[in-house]
């Protein structure tokens, strides 16, 4: 293979384009060629319209990326210790099925509430939870504290 073609395929590989355009042409006069010896130093050719040896070589690499948003925020009284509101809103990750859903999450310890709304891609609601905040136990961080508890508490009642 010439070198060209591998500069290519490296990039390829390095950058993991969608797609990669190859064009070669004559230095001297702009003519489009192509070929395998239309790369090749060892072996290219004379153009046939002006019989140059030069050759221009333009890569043209096509990719595509997707945002997800989220904005998350919180309340404090006084400006300091725990927030007595905060919440989240925005695409969600989720871990299990890799896909990307929306999420609604509000946490409001001044009256005792939690709130969580988890949609898919077409808008279906996923999950729901409406309870009061001092309810809701087993779940996120409390989820940790609750299995770690948990052969400690077998044991004491051995």
């Amino acid at each position: 293979m010439s070198p060209a073609p591998a500069v290519a395929e490296d990039l390829y590989s390095r950058f993991m384009a969608d797609e990669i355009s190859r064009l070669v042409s004559c230095a001297g006069c702009g003519l489009t060629l192509d070929g395998s010896d239309a790369y090749s130093v060892d072996n290219r050719t004379l153009c046939p319209a002006c019989g140059g040896l030069t050759r221009n070589v333009s890569l043209h690499l096509f990719d595509s990326v997707t945002v997800h948003e989220s904005v998350a925020w919180k309340v404090r009284e006084g400006g300091v210790g725990k927030p007595v509101l905060e919440g989240r809103s925005g695409d969600d990750l989720h871990r299990d099925s890799g896909e990307w859903r929306h999420l609604e999450r509000v946490v409001d310890r001044r009256d005792d509430w939690y709130s969580e709304v988890v949609r898919d891609s077409s808008g279906e609601i996923v999950h729901s939870t409406e309870e009061p905040l001092s309810e809701h136990r087993g779940h996120g961080a409390d989820r940790a504290r609750a299995t770690a508890e948990e052969p400690g508490d077998a044991q004491k009642q051995s």
